[in-house]
């Protein structure tokens, strides 16, 4: 199975070979490296919505009497408590940015020989 990130550089680098080239994945490293990033990328997902299930509530120890207790304190009032948006502020990989491409054939005009 081939990722995003993986399945738009085989689409690219199969648009630059000639015509009638058969389709077959790459062999390179970049396409190696790019398939092992959509394999982390798939992880970090997995992840992320087993965290967020999980992560309801937050222990926190605080001190009480001078002794410190363990509190379950949620999220969601704690982000508030602190002022901070209800988003993670780091989130791990920024999604690709849609781009649309022509649906046919066209002349290189800006390359071709003069």
């Amino acid at each position: 199975m081939y990722g995003p990130a993986s399945q738009r550089y085989w689409a690219i680098s199969h648009a630059r070979q000639p015509e009638g080239t058969p389709l077959e994945p790459p062999t390179n490293a970049t396409f190696s490296q790019l398939q092992r990033v959509d394999a982390m990328q798939s992880d970090i997902i997995a992840q992320q919505e087993n965290n967020s299930e999980q992560r309801q509530f937050v222990r926190v120890g605080c001190r009480l009497n001078k002794g410190v207790i363990p509190l379950d304190i949620g999220v969601v009032e704690l982000r508030q408590a602190r002022g901070l948006p209800s988003y993670n502020h780091f989130p791990p990989f920024r999604a690709d940015l849609d781009t649309t491409y022509p649906t046919e054939n066209i002349d290189d005009d800006e390359h071709a020989a003069q």
